[in-house]
């Protein structure tokens, strides 16, 4: 008969982190719709919904992009990136971050197989590192952000 360990052959188990293993996720999408709201745009929970999970920067800069006949700058893009990595920061440090029930006793049961964790996402390592941390999650590995990579979110186009 096989065991468990056999059966589960893997070796790294690869999980996103906002909407899969945290359930914060209106503090994203609120901090995403204030900072470009500040920038004038305004958007619905519709409208941002198909790009939760993608990099920030490329959200920003299509949906400033969609409104303008003119591309943003790189400038305009990271003043409206840097008002909503410091709303989202300000409202996880403000408010926590909760786990969705059932994660950390899978994230355990995962090691206690020797089946090591890495984390994905669309935010950038300082984010990232303060969600991990917050969590207590560091022994977890960060694999490189779909901002990084520049890799679309699963079923999402690029352009």
């Amino acid at each position: 008969m096989t065991s468990p360990k056999e059966a589960l052959d893997l070796g790294l188990a690869v999980f996103d982190i906002t909407g899969t293993v945290i359930t914060n996720t209106e503090a994203v999408a609120d901090a995403f719709a204030a900072a470009l709201r500040a920038d004038g745009i305004e958007i619905t929970a519709e409208q941002l919904q198909p790009w939760r999970g993608a990099s920030k920067r490329l959200a920003i800069r299509s949906l400033i992009q969609s409104r303008s006949s003119a591309a943003p700058s790189r400038e305009h893009v990271e003043k409206v990136y840097a008002d909503f990595r410091d709303e989202v920061r300000r409202r996880f440090e403000a408010e926590g971050l909760r786990p969705i029930s059932g994660v950390e006793d899978t994230f355990a049961w995962l090691r206690g197989r020797g089946i090591r964790l890495a984390f994905n996402t669309g935010f950038d390592r300082d984010i990232a590192d303060l969600i991990l941390r917050t969590l207590k999650w560091e022994q977890g590995r960060l694999m490189p952000s779909s901002a990084a990579m520049r890799w679309p979110k699963v079923g999402q186009r690029r352009s």
